[in-house]
């Protein structure tokens, strides 16, 4: 999914100094400043060095190295693993560096935003994400004797011994080698992690850091609390996931500060919403790598502190979503789908979900009070403030009540479609979808409840002149065409799209 001037896909090692993957032997004088770099460019006992007390490189030493070279000398990489005795950094790394693999670590407490990162990079980039979570609760889900320990340390909210996380790692890895390029979640936890992981993956090339306030954390994680069913996000767990946190991770921190000084980033995180905090690391891969993300461009182009909602609207089967993944690639918006989200509920079989699948299955309208309070929920807990809200409003009085308690909206775009063609894509999309609400007889239904209840609202903001009208009878791509012109007169232009590949 690359873009701009480099991608992951085709980067390659441009000089024998990469062959190795991450690491390049570093240069200059050991203990004393014996032969060599030391006698030659300092005198003798500078270690090499030159006036402002940095190593200087020697071109000798590239064809062979000194005999009296120290043994911290030879763990010295272009990273600055374990500096030398004499506590002098090696020479900063060139900049770009290019890599025919990564491994990036993404560290922070629970509830400190490393998933959404995460799964951020990987939709900005061609990196495969790897949360050591995910593989410890599907060894839970396999009921092995492993996931059988792993699910009671977990409830308890304890962290998991060491070489079992490590394990699944690798062999997750190992797995799939045609995706090089990996950033890492969940782990290490412990100092003892952080220890075997670098020991067992030299090759890391980035340390992302999200550092968070205690209280900001437990702040998240109760609010996530409330909308997610997972074992470890009970309040009586949380404070001991915290108690573990402050225990040794700054010691964690510690490590991997010394062990790479070039390619360790700390990014303040409490009062950043997850865009900001994405830029920071796309500035980092620019810089470090030379690879640019595919929105990074847009984003900087919006006002963090103002508020902007694009209501989409249009019947069922109109192709929202389709438009909505174009829009978000270009604007840099985040996408936010109501029928998602109550999906999303439904499969997390709670009364509400129950009462919510009654209702879909019928054809009818979810109530608004639990349509809003999960809207609510889900902008609060992205962190950002442009939003494409999709399928949303469906009806006046829900128009109404989006407005009187989030806000109004900037644009209105509805999508408008024939029945007949609706119609034809919603059965085709039912043979795979295995969705409740896709089958004939609740599409008429869907039809019906469309043309009483959501009609009036294309109606009403037609009248406030904020209303967008685009056809969606053509393919996907000729209607985007129309949705980015129409979007183009009320948003700032986005970032030449041209080199980038459509989006899944």
């Amino acid at each position: 999914m690359g873009c701009g001037k480099s991608s992951l896909a085709d980067v390659e090692d441009t000089s024998d100094d990469h062959k190795s993957g991450a690491h390049k032997k570093g240069h200059g004088g050991g203990k004393g400043g014996g032969k060599g770099d030391g006698e030659k460019t300092g005198g003798k006992g500078d270690g090499g060095k030159d006036g402002k007390g940095h190593k200087k490189e020697d071109s000798k030493h590239k064809k062979k190295k000194g005999k009296d070279q120290s043994d911290d000398d030879e763990e010295t990489s272009v990273h600055g693993s374990h500096a030398g005795k004499n506590g002098v950094l090696p020479p900063p790394p060139p900049k770009p560096r290019i890599y025919t693999k990564l491994r990036i670590l993404v560290l922070g407490g629970p509830g400190a935003g490393k998933a959404a990162l995460c799964a951020r990079m990987a939709e900005e980039y061609d990196i495969t994400h790897v949360d050591v979570g995910d593989l410890l609760r599907a060894e839970v889900q396999k009921n092995t004797a492993v996931g059988k320990k792993v699910a009671d340390l977990m409830k308890e909210g304890k962290l998991v011994p060491s070489d079992i996380p490590l394990k699944l790692l690798k062999d997750y890895l190992h797995s799939h080698t045609k995706f090089p390029h990996v950033v890492i979640e969940g782990y290490p936890k412990t100092v003892e992690q952080a220890k075997k992981i670098m020991s067992e993956f030299p090759d890391i090339n980035m340390v992302i850091y999200l550092d968070c306030p205690t209280d900001k954390l437990e702040e998240r994680l109760l609010l996530r609390a409330g909308t997610h069913e997972r074992s470890d996000d009970k309040s009586e767990v949380i404070q001991r996931r915290l108690d573990l946190y402050n225990k040794e991770y700054q010691e964690i921190i510690r490590l991997f500060q010394n062990a790479y000084p070039y390619d360790f980033i700390s990014i303040k995180v409490g009062s950043l919403q997850k865009v900001e905090v994405f830029l920071e690391v796309a500035t980092h891969m620019k810089e470090m790598f030379n690879l640019e993300a595919r929105s990074a461009l847009v984003h900087k182009k919006h006002d963090c502190n103002k508020i902007e909602y694009v209501f989409i609207l249009g019947g069922p089967g109109c192709g929202k979503g389709t438009q909505c993944k174009h829009m978000v690639r270009d604007f840099g918006y985040t996408h936010i789908s109501t029928g998602d989200l109550l999906r999303n509920e439904v499969k997390s079989g709670t009364k509400m979900g129950k009462e919510i699948d009654e209702i879909m299955r019928s054809g009818g309208l979810v109530p608004n009070n639990i349509t809003i309070t999960l809207l609510e929920n889900a902008m609060r807990q992205s962190g950002c403030k442009h939003f494409l809200i999709d399928g949303y409003p469906r009806s006046l009085e829900q128009a109404h009540a989006f407005e009187e308690k989030i806000g109004h909206p900037g644009v209105v775009l509805y999508l408008h479609c024939s029945t007949s063609t609706m119609e034809k894509r919603l059965l085709e999309r039912g043979k795979t979808s295995k969705r409740a609400d896709d089958n004939a007889e609740v599409i008429k239904l869907r039809f019906e409840t469309f043309q009483k209840e959501s009609k009036p609202v294309v109606d009403f903001y037609k009248g406030t002149k904020k209303l967008k009208e685009v056809s969606a009878e053509k393919d996907p791509e000729t209607v985007y065409k129309h949705v980015k012109q129409a979007l183009l007169e009320t948003v700032e232009k986005p970032a030449d799209t041209a080199s980038h590949p459509p989006a899944k």
